[in-house]
């Protein structure tokens, strides 16, 4: 890990500050929210349905919803990623 940052994230008519990790990988990801975050939000995360729901600021309920075709380009480039980078199966002393 290299360091944290906090950063606003928007989500609907709601802002939350959120701390990230800032890692040195490649990866498919510009970022990840994770548990804090949508119990923060309240959120209900649907993997199936791909959206997230959580209540706004007015009451009313917001929706984030996925996008299918990028998220099978993404799952695509992790699975590259993952065959391009050799493992080290073992360290021994010089």
């Amino acid at each position: 890990m290299i360091g944290t940052i906090r950063l606003p994230v928007y989500a609907g008519d709601v802002t939350k500050t959120v701390k990230f990790s800032v890692i040195r990988a490649k990866a498919p990801y510009n970022a990840i929210l994770g548990t804090p975050w949508l119990h923060f939000m309240k959120a209900i995360p649907s993997t199936y349905h791909q959206c997230v729901k959580f209540p706004g600021k007015d009451g009313t309920t917001q929706t984030i919803r996925g996008d299918q075709r990028a998220a099978r380009e993404l799952l695509i480039a992790a699975i590259k990623l993952q065959q391009s980078v050799p493992l080290v199966n073992s360290v021994a002393k010089p």
